[in-house]
């Protein structure tokens, strides 16, 4: 499992915790998870700072949204999402 930033997981652990019952609790399941899967960090980088600055097409000021976009771009990875302005920006590619 890649992990671009800790934001990333952040967002999908917010997404995840508020929709499903996790057991034997959910800071048990979500510590197993990340142990099985092993998650690597995007180091932030001068090139993504400035590409999260340059995205003038993308509707979100959210800086944790512009660093992931600039991520995906910068490295050529898709992005696994479910925010409205991120599959809607045509920048990126979305799985």
């Amino acid at each position: 499992m890649r992990v671009e930033r800790p934001e990333s997981l952040l967002s999908t652990l917010t997404w995840v915790l508020g929709r499903l019952e996790l057991s034997p609790d959910k800071d048990s399941w979500v510590r197993a998870a990340l142990q099985a899967s092993r998650p690597t960090m995007m180091p932030l980088t001068h090139k993504i700072a400035i590409e999260s600055e340059m995205l003038e097409a993308f509707p979100s000021s959210d800086p944790a949204d512009r660093f992931l976009v600039a991520t995906a771009r910068v490295e050529g990875l898709a992005l696994a999402t479910v925010d409205q302005a991120m599959i809607e920006f045509a920048g990126v590619d979305i799985v």
